[in-house]
């Protein structure tokens, strides 16, 4: 069975190609921030780090992919921009306690599973960093109401499988999907201060939290 990490390694090219542009919340986020370091946590090809490279910030991104961070070279090159490109994982993060001056975690942490680890994650943000924008695929969706019947029968109620379809073949990516008192409740447990938490009109909960 090709493991998530294989699976992001396989598909990296095609993903990046569907997502050029930051989201408007990062953009919105990014007009807040006078300075870095700032932390792309789970970066992918770093589109949401050109806000802040643009104004020339200090830019980590990290993601567990090589492929990943390939296409981030290549997306980041192209523009002609540089941000410091490092390969490692959310509940282990390799940097010092308070690195970072804002972080974000754009749609990553919901694949990773179970809540242990995203607590673990959760924490490893707290940690190295002090604001934090972050976003989550929410749980009531039409597009995964057969999804979640099955993840309920299964006793993992909120855990889906979605298919990515790469040259002719499907690959699965988990998700876990949040509804905004799992997440707030998430969130107070590790004991970050939540600022603000909101819908988006394309099926995503934001959250701005503080250490």
């Amino acid at each position: 069975m090709t493991t998530e990490k294989e699976v992001w390694n396989i598909i990296a090219d095609s993903w990046t190609n569907l997502r050029v542009k930051p989201e408007s919340e990062v953009i919105d986020f990014s007009k807040t921030i006078n300075s870095g370091p700032i932390l792309d946590d789970g970066c992918g090809n770093c589109r949401n780090l050109l806000p802040f490279l643009e104004r020339e910030f200090y830019c980590v991104g990290m993601d567990f992919s090589s492929g990943m961070i390939r296409e981030a070279k290549k997306f980041l090159r192209k523009r002609k921009l540089k941000a410091n490109l490092v390969i490692g994982n959310l509940v282990h993060l390799p940097f010092k306690k308070g690195t970072f001056l804002s972080i974000l975690c754009i749609r990553t942490l919901h694949h990773v599973g179970p809540r242990i680890l995203r607590l673990e994650a959760l924490e490893e943000m707290k940690r190295v960093g002090i604001k934090i924008l972050m976003s989550e695929w929410k749980r009531w969706q039409w597009r995964f109401i057969w999804k979640l019947i099955k993840s309920f029968i299964s006793g993992h109620f909120g855990d889906v499988y979605v298919d990515w379809n790469y040259h002719g073949k499907k690959y699965k990516r988990f998700h876990h999907l949040y509804t905004k008192k799992e997440l707030e409740e998430d969130l107070k447990t590790v004991g970050l201060k939540i600022e603000r938490i909101w819908f988006d009109n394309k099926g995503n909960i934001w959250s701005l939290v503080r250490e």
